[in-house]
């Protein structure tokens, strides 16, 4: 099964940088918030803009 294989490689590979992404963690998570509530701001103002 692709799924699984896919998940499998996921998992080692999450294991493998851990220690690298324990320490940015917190700055992706920050980024990536920040650019998702940016992404679902925009588009509520627009499409509540419109006429």
């Amino acid at each position: 099964d692709i799924d699984e294989v896919i998940r499998h490689a996921t998992e080692a590979r999450m294991v493998e940088w851990a220690a690298y992404v324990n320490s940015r963690y917190h700055v992706i998570v920050a980024l990536a918030a920040m650019l998702g509530f940016s992404i679902i701001t925009n588009i509520v103002f627009l499409t509540t803009r419109r006429p």
